[in-house]
C-alpha cells in the first residue's frame, strides 16, 4: 500500500529524470539566492494549500513549506520519498488513499480524497488531497502533481453537525414512537368511549321501554302535585292519555276528601329526599270508578337541583277485596271458635292463656276474664312436672292427640279428658302459640271434627311483595337484573348474570319459559309466566309479565320480565277457598283424593279426584283395596302404621308413599289417614287424605340441583366473597376470599375483622357494617387492604341481609382486587398528560377532516 504505482522505464525516461533533477536543483538554487517564493507559491500558501508533486521515475515526492507545515514537519525535513509521505497518513485510510493513486495513475484521471494524516507530535489532521497524472494521454504516467489541503476544522464541524443530526434524528424517532404511541392509545380510547356511549344509548332504549310497558303505574311529580310525566300503562289504567295529565295536579286523580292526605304524603317525601314512603289509597278514574293502589314514592333531585317525586302505583284492588273477604272468613272463624261447642284453649309460647272460649268455660268453670294472661288454672300440683314434661314434648314435636289428661275443675271435680294439642310454629321453627281442644271420653267424634273446622285458624303467615325485573336474550340468557332485594333471587345478581333460563329451572320448564321469550319477540304481544321456586326453605310463587323491549342498530331486541311475588295473594286466595270449601263440604270437588276405607283397606267411597289421579273408575277403585296399589317398598310401613292405628296407638298417620296409576306408572302422593269410630251400631272406618307430590318431588330434585350450582358458581367466582351476621362475625367466605387472605375458609368462620386484619383496617370495616345494617341500605367503596405486606385495592359491595320479614339480620359482600387496573388507569391518565403537553402539535380528525382531539 505504501509503495509507489508503478510507471514507465526505459533510458530516454531515464534521462529525462536526470534533466528534471537538475532543473529542480537549478529552480531551488535560484529560489535560494533570491530568498522569495513564486507567486504561485505564495498564493497557495496565503490559502493555507500546499503543493506537492511526485516523479515515478524517480520515485521521489517533492512537497511546498506549506505542504510540510500542514503535515507537522519543520520546512526542509520531509525526506522526499514515497514511503514517508505514507507513514504520515492514519493507518486506517491508507488503503483508501492508496486506491484513489492507483486508479488515477491508471486512468489518467484526477483524484480527491480525504483523508486523516498524523503529525510527528502524535495530532491527528484532516486533509483534502488533490492530484493528476503527469504525462501523454496515450502514454504511461510519468508522475503526479497535486495539491494538499488543511480541513481539520471543516471537517471536525462537519462530524460534529453530523453527530448532531443522528442525535436529532434518534429524539425525532422516538419523539415520533411516543407520539404513535399516544395516539394509538387515544384511539383506543375514543373507541371504547364510542363503545360505552352506544352501550349508554341501547341501556336507555331498554329502561324507556320497560318504564312505558311494565304493569305499574309510574308519575313524576313537583313537590306541589304537579304531573311531570306518566307512563302509557298509567295513564291507559286511569282512563287518561298521557298528555292529558302532563302539567296536571295529581289531586284530580284522587276524591276530593283525600286531597289533603295526598298533599301532606308529597310534603313528607320533599322533605326527606330519598326516603321510601308506602302507603294505600283509592285512585278516581277519569269515568269516575274507584281502584285502590298500593304507592310507593320518593324524592329525589334532578340535575339542576330540584326536588322531584317519584311516585310507583301498584293497582291491589282485587287484593283489597280479598283481604276483605279474609277478614270476614277471619271473623267468621273467631265466632264459630267462640260459639263451637268445644272447649278449645290457646297458650302462647310462654305457656299463657290468650283465648279462652265459652265451651272451656263451661267444661272447666273458670271465665275468659280469670284465666287470660296466666298459666293454665286446672293442673292438680302433683300432676305439675307432668305437664310441664308434656308441654316440652309438644313444643319439640314429640306428641300428638288424642292424649288422655286428668285435670281439675274449678270446683275441684276431677275431669277425665282427651287433649287434641296443636302446635303452631313461624317460619324460623319458632313456637308461635299452641291450641288445645279439649272432649270428654264421650264426645271424641265431637272433638275430630271441631279440630277440623279449627285447622284453618292454625296456618297463617305474611310475606312482604317484592318487584324483580329482569332482562332476557331470544335464548334465555340474563342479560340484567334490577331488584331491591336480593334475597328473592336464586342466587346473587352478579351469578346469575351470563347463565340461561335452563340452568336455573331445568331443561323441561327452563325450555317453555324460553319458547314464551320467542314468542313475545315474534309477536310483540305481552305474556305471563307463573313459577314457583324454594327461597330459603320457603316455596315462594311469582307471576311476571314478559314486553319486548325493541333492538337497535347497535342492539338486539330483547325481552324484559317485570315479576311480582304474588305468594301473599295466593295464600289469602286458598285461604278463602278453604274457608268455602269448608262450609260448602264439597266432598266430590275436593282438590285433593280423598276416599273411605274399611280397616281391612277396601276403598269404600273415592271422590273423583283420587280417580283422575289414578286414572281407575269409582267402580274399579270400589273392587281394591289400598294394598293391591300401594308400592311394594312402602306397602310394610304403611301396615305398620294402620296397626298402631287400630290399636289404639295412633288417631292418624302421615306418610309420603307412591301408588299405582292404571297405565302401570307411579305416583308420588301425600297421605294422611285418620281413624273414625262410627259407634256401637257402625263398624269403624279410616279416612284418607292423598294429595299428588310428583311436582314437589321434581321441584325438591331441582331445588337440590339448583343449591349445588349456586354453591360451585360461589366457590369457583374470582371475586371475594364472604357473609357476615349484625355482630361482625364471618357466617360464609368462598375459597377466593380465603384465599386472598392466605387462609382457610374455617379459619376465617367465626371470626371477625379485628381478627383477621389490621386495626385501622379491621375498625374501617367494621364502621362500614354497622353503617350497612344500621342504615339498611347497599354500600360501594374502595377500600386498602395490606396483603403479604403489599397494600393492595379493593372494590367492595355490602348489601343488607334479610330474612324473610325483611329484617337485617347480617350482610353479604363482594370484594374484587382493582390494583392491577388502578395502576392501569394511572398509566393511562400520565399518557394523556404527555400528550396535552407535548411541545408537539398532535391532533386528531374523523372521515370529515373535523377535529376530535387537539392537545394543548
Amino acid at each position: 500500500m505504501s509503495s509507489p504505482p508503478e510507471t514507465e522505464s526505459s533510458p530516454i525516461s531515464e534521462v529525462a529524470q536526470l534533466r528534471h533533477q537538475i532543473l529542480e536543483l537549478q529552480q531551488a538554487l535560484v529560489h535560494a539566492k533570491q530568498g522569495a517564493p513564486s507567486p504561485q507559491t505564495t498564493a497557495l500558501g496565503a490559502a493555507q494549500v500546499g503543493t506537492w508533486e511526485w516523479d515515478g521515475r524517480t520515485n521521489r515526492v517533492i512537497w511546498s513549506q506549506e505542504t510540510e507545515r500542514i503535515f507537522g514537519l519543520p520546512p526542509g525535513t520531509f525526506d522526499g520519498s514515497y514511503e514517508g509521505f505514507f507513514a504520515l497518513v492514519h493507518p486506517d485510510d491508507r488503503h483508501c488513499l492508496s486506491a484513489a493513486i492507483t486508479k488515477a495513475v491508471h486512468d489518467h484521471s484526477p483524484y480527491r480524497v480525504e483523508h486523516r494524516i498524523l503529525t510527528p507530535s502524535g495530532a491527528v489532521r484532516w486533509v483534502a488531497c488533490r492530484g493528476r497524472a503527469t504525462g501523454g494521454e496515450h502514454e504511461p504516467a510519468s508522475g503526479m502533481t497535486g495539491t494538499v489541503e488543511d480541513i481539520t476544522a471543516r471537517k471536525e464541524f462537519d462530524l460534529t453537525q453530523e453527530a448532531l443530526r443522528e442525535t436529532l434524528e434518534t429524539r425525532v424517532r422516538e419523539r415520533t414512537a411516543g407520539l404513535e404511541q399516544a395516539v394509538h392509545e387515544l384511539t383506543t380510547e375514543i373507541a371504547r368511549r364510542q363503545q360505552a356511549e352506544s352501550a349508554l344509548k341501547a341501556s336507555e332504549q331498554r329502561y324507556q321501554s320497560l318504564y312505558e310497558h311494565n304493569p305499574f303505574m309510574y308519575f313524576t311529580l313537583s313537590p306541589d302535585g304537579t304531573i311531570l310525566s306518566a307512563n302509557n300503562f298509567g295513564a291507559d289504567q286511569l282512563g287518561y292519555q298521557k298528555e292529558d295529565l302532563i302539567g296536571r295536579s295529581i289531586l284530580q286523580l284522587f276524591d276530593r276528601k283525600d286531597h289533603q292526605t295526598v298533599l301532606g304524603q308529597l310534603i313528607a317525601c320533599a322533605t326527606s329526599p330519598y326516603t321510601v314512603f308506602e302507603w294505600d289509597i283509592q285512585k278516581v278514574r277519569k269515568d269516575g270508578v274507584r281502584i285502590w293502589v298500593k304507592e310507593r314514592a320518593r324524592a329525589i333531585h334532578d340535575h339542576t337541583n330540584q326536588i322531584l317525586v317519584l311516585v310507583v302505583c301498584e293497582d291491589v284492588t282485587v287484593r283489597k277485596r280479598t283481604e276483605k273477604q279474609l277478614q270476614e272468613t277471619s271473623r267468621l272463624l273467631q265466632t264459630l271458635v267462640e260459639e263451637s261447642p268445644l272447649p278449645i284453649v290457646s297458650l302462647d309460647r310462654e305457656a299463657r292463656v290468650v283465648s279462652w272460649n265459652q265451651a272451656a268455660t263451661r267444661l272447666f268453670g273458670w271465665s275468659r276474664e280469670e284465666v287470660l294472661g296466666h298459666e293454665l288454672p286446672y293442673t292438680e300440683p302433683e300432676e305439675e312436672s307432668e305437664a310441664n314434661a308434656l308441654w316440652q314434648a309438644g313444643t319439640r314435636g314429640e306428641i300428638t292427640g288424642p292424649i288422655e289428661l286428668r285435670r281439675r275443675h274449678k270446683d275441684g271435680t276431677i275431669l277425665n279428658l282427651l287433649l287434641w294439642p296443636v302446635f303452631v310454629y313461624d317460619e324460623f321453627e319458632q313456637l308461635t302459640l299452641a291450641v288445645g281442644l279439649y272432649v270428654d271420653q264421650s264426645e271424641i267424634k265431637r272433638a275430630e271434627e271441631a279440630t277440623l273446622r279449627g285447622e284453618a285458624r292454625l296456618r297463617s303467615f305474611l310475606n312482604a311483595l317484592d318487584d324483580l325485573a329482569f332482562e332476557f336474550d331470544q335464548d334465555g340468557q340474563y342479560l340484567n337484573v334490577w331488584t331491591r332485594n336480593n334475597d328473592k333471587l336464586l342466587m346473587p345478581k352478579q351469578d346469575l348474570i351470563g347463565r340461561r333460563l335452563t340452568d336455573l329451572f331445568g331443561e323441561e320448564t327452563g325450555s317453555h319459559y324460553v319458547k314464551t321469550i320467542r314468542q313475545v319477540m315474534t309477536t310483540g304481544k305481552a305474556a305471563t309466566i307463573n313459577y314457583a321456586v324454594h327461597l330459603h326453605q320457603t316455596l315462594r310463587y311469582f307471576s311476571g309479565v314478559l314486553t319486548l323491549i325493541p333492538g337497535s342498530h347497535a342492539s338486539q331486541a330483547t325481552v324484559g320480565c317485570l315479576v311480582r311475588d304474588i305468594t301473599e295473594s295466593r295464600l289469602i286466595e286458598a285461604q278463602v277457598r278453604e274457608s268455602e270449601a269448608r262450609w260448602r263440604a264439597i266432598y266430590e270437588h275436593a282438590g285433593v283424593g280423598i276416599a273411605q276405607l274399611n280397616l281391612d283397606g277396601r276403598f269404600l267411597r273415592v271422590n273423583p279426584h283420587l280417580c283422575e289421579l289414578l286414572g281407575y273408575s269409582s267402580e274399579t277403585m270400589l273392587q281394591r283395596t289400598f294394598q293391591d296399589l300401594t308400592h311394594p317398598e312402602d306397602l310394610k310401613l304403611n301396615l305398620t302404621y294402620l296397626n298402631e292405628l287400630g290399636r289404639d296407638r295412633r288417631h292418624s298417620f302421615s306418610m309420603e308413599k307412591r301408588y299405582r296409576r292404571s297405565n302401570d306408572t307411579w305416583t308420588w302422593v301425600d297421605l294422611t289417614v285418620s281413624l273414625v269410630h262410627s259407634g256401637s251400631s257402625d263398624q269403624d272406618y279410616l279416612i284418607a287424605v292423598i294429595q299428588n307430590i310428583d311436582d314437589r318431588k321434581r321441584a325438591e330434585q331441582a331445588l337440590q340441583e339448583q343449591e349445588a350450582l349456586m354453591r360451585s358458581v360461589i366457590e369457583t367466582a374470582p371475586d371475594a366473597i364472604f357473609m357476615k351476621d349484625r355482630n361482625g362475625h364471618y357466617r360464609f367466605a368462598n375459597s377466593a376470599f380465603a384465599q386472598t387472605l392466605c387462609k382457610l375458609p374455617e379459619d376465617i368462620i367465626g371470626k371477625t375483622d379485628a381478627d383477621i386484619f389490621p386495626p385501622e383496617v379491621a375498625d374501617r370495616c367494621m364502621a362500614g357494617d354497622r353503617d350497612v345494617c344500621s342504615g339498611a341500605v347497599q354500600r360501594e367503596f374502595e377500600e386498602i387492604v395490606p396483603i403479604d405486606g403489599t397494600p393492595r385495592i379493593f372494590h367492595v359491595i355490602k348489601a343488607p341481609h334479610r330474612d324473610q320479614e325483611g329484617c337485617v339480620i347480617g350482610l353479604v359482600g363482594v370484594a374484587r382486587d382493582m390494583t392491577d387496573l388502578k395502576q392501569a388507569e394511572r398509566a393511562l391518565r400520565l399518557t394523556q398528560l404527555a400528550v396535552d403537553r407535548s411541545a408537539d402539535f398532535v391532533f386528531w380528525v374523523d372521515q370529515s377532516a373535523r377535529f376530535l382531539y387537539v392537545n394543548d
